[in-house]
């Protein structure tokens, strides 16, 4: 079993992903606003862990069981490609609150681990592309 660079990419990227919704995203007089709480952040925080979620799941069944048959496209594009956007809306994000006054670390870390789930991405798609396959 080969564990490619890219994997391990988007595996992390997806867990910082998963925490960033679990730490204060906007901070208030004593209590910090986290994905789930308050009126703005609940259907964003539900959304962002169900695609952290996806994008763990799916760099896991790669990289640890490459025996299990995925799907080659799901709608017309791979998996890999859905992962990319998924990361990439993440970024997204995590990187226009972090701009919001009171900001905190949450919605930075949701666009560092939307660009590592990106980074990876490219790079598994490099590795897709590529005639040769070199082991860590």
């Amino acid at each position: 079993m080969t564990i490619r660079p890219g994997q391990i990419a988007v595996l992390v990227g997806g867990v910082l992903i998963l925490i960033s919704t679990f730490i204060d995203w906007v901070g208030s007089s004593r209590f910090g606003v986290n994905a789930y709480s308050g009126d703005a952040f609940g259907f964003t925080g539900i959304l962002l862990l169900i695609l952290s979620i996806d994008i763990i799941a799916i760099a896991a069944i790669e990289a640890f069981a490459p025996q299990v048959d995925m799907p080659d496209r799901i709608l017309g594009f791979t998996l890999n490609e859905l992962v990319l956007f998924a990361g990439f809306a993440a970024f997204v994000w995590g990187f226009s609150l972090a701009f919001l006054d009171g900001s905190e670390g949450g919605t930075l870390l949701c666009a560092l681990g939307g660009i590592v789930v990106v980074v990876g991405a490219v790079l598994e798609q490099r590795d897709a592309t590529s005639t040769e396959t070199r082991p860590i």
